[in-house]
C-alpha cells in the first residue's frame, strides 16, 4: 500500500494512492469531498498551549467535512484526537524503534504506525505487531525543529515566502521550512528513496513530499511504484545502518 503526504494542496497529483496525508492546515471542504474515504488530516508535529484551541477548533472543522483519519506526530495529539472521535495513525516523528513501542502505541489507540526512519531494516524484519506498520521510503526527512527560525532577521519574518535555503561548509544546501509560524524545520540536503532496494515487507510505504512541486512529485510517485533507480541524488539514510 502506498500513502502519499504532501505539504499543501498544490502538490497533489490525480494518483492510485491508497491514502492521501495533509496537514490539518490545508484541508479545505472540497479537498475533503475530492479524496473522501482516504483523506487523513496530519496534526502538527509541535502544538504550543497557545496554539492548541486552533488546532483543536480545525480538526473539527475537517471532522465536519467527513474526515475520519489523523496522522499524529506528538504523542499529545493522540490523546486529543481519539477525544475528537478520529482514528489515529502514529507518525514517523514519534521515534518508534522497537516492537514495545509499537505495543505501547497500540494499546494508547493507535490503529497503525510509520516506524522510524532511523531504524535499520535488518531490526526492522525482527519487529514483532499486532496492527499494520510502514515506512517512509521517499521524502526530504526532518533532521529537527527550531522554535527561534534561523531565517528570521531583527525585523522578523518579513516578505519571507515560508522556505528559505541553508547552507554548510561543504556548499551542501538544507531546505528550511516553516510551520505556521509556529516552528520551522530543517531537512536533510538529499532525499531518502528505497524503492530500488531491499525494503522489507511492511503493510504501508509512505511518500513524504515538502519542498516538491506537482509535477516532480508525480514524477517520483510514478518511479517509486514501478521500482526505478532514480536520476537524482539520494541516500538510503539509516535504513541500512545501525543507529549509533
Amino acid at each position: 500500500m502506498i500513502r502519499l503526504r504532501f505539504e499543501n494542496a498544490a502538490q497533489i497529483f490525480e494518483n492510485n494512492a491508497e491514502v492521501i496525508i495533509l496537514p490539518v492546515s490545508e484541508i479545505t471542504e472540497e479537498i475533503a469531498k475530492k479524496y473522501s474515504g482516504r483523506l487523513y488530516a496530519e496534526i502538527p508535529a509541535i502544538i504550543w498551549e497557545g496554539s492548541l484551541a486552533s488546532v483543536k477548533k480545525k480538526l473539527e472543522i475537517v471532522k465536519s467535512y467527513g474526515v475520519t483519519d489523523v496522522v499524529a506526530e506528538n504523542i499529545g495529539a493522540i490523546g486529543m484526537a481519539k477525544d475528537l472521535g478520529f482514528k489515529v495513525h502514529a507518525g514517523m516523528t514519534l521515534n518508534v524503534l522497537n516492537s514495545v513501542a509499537v505495543e505501547q502505541y497500540q494499546k494508547m489507540g493507535a490503529v497503525d504506525v510509520t516506524m522510524t526512519f532511523e531504524l535499520a531494516f535488518a531490526k526492522l524484519r525482527k519487529i514483532k505487531h499486532e496492527i499494520p506498520i510502514g515506512i517512509v521510503g521517499y521524502g526530504y526527512m526532518p533532521l529537527m525543529k527550531l522554535r527561534a527560525c534561523p531565517a528570521r532577521d531583527e525585523k522578523g519574518c518579513g516578505n519571507c515566502p515560508g522556505h528559505q535555503v541553508l547552507k554548510d561548509r561543504m556548499n551542501e544546501e538544507f531546505m528550511l521550512i516553516c510551520h505556521g509560524k509556529q516552528y520551522s524545520e530543517l531537512l536533510n540536503c538529499v532525499p531518502t528513496y528505497v524503492a530500488d532496494k531491499g525494503v522489507p515487507e511492511v503493510d504501508f510505504e509512505t511518500l513524504f513530499f515538502t519542498v516538491e512541486t506537482k509535477e516532480e512529485a508525480e514524477k517520483i510517485y510514478n518511479q517509486y511504484i514501478n521500482k526505478e533507480t532514480p536520476e537524482f541524488r539520494r541516500t538510503a539514510g539509516l535504513y541500512f545502518r545501525e543507529l549509533q
